[in-house]
């Protein structure tokens, strides 16, 4: 499984790449025939709090999972799209 991330309006640092990864090895134990993922990170230019997006596509066989979260950290919106991967990819196992 190959991650592509890219960054708007910022770099991307080690630690977050490497969090993203350790965290994608988790979801690729549930389903296992996910080909790729692609990630975008942006920071919002408005003055709350919950400023950081991600949208987080799953390539899988048929169709692509997207997920876009909204939070206070980059960390959060990863946990937040797990969540919602997690079960979409039960349903999609149960098949």
């Amino acid at each position: 499984m190959t991650i592509n991330i890219q960054a708007v309006n910022f770099k991307a640092d080690v630690a977050l790449s490497e969090y993203l990864n350790k965290k994608m090895s988790k979801i690729e134990t549930i389903y296992d025939k996910i080909t790729s993922v692609s990630v975008y990170f942006k920071l919002l230019n408005n003055n709350t709090k919950q400023n950081k997006f991600s949208e987080i596509i799953l390539h899988i066989p048929g169709e692509d999972i997207v997920v876009k979260k909204q939070g206070q950290s980059f960390e959060e919106c990863i946990d937040l799209s797990l969540d919602v991967f997690k079960s979409k990819l039960e349903k999609e196992k149960n098949k």
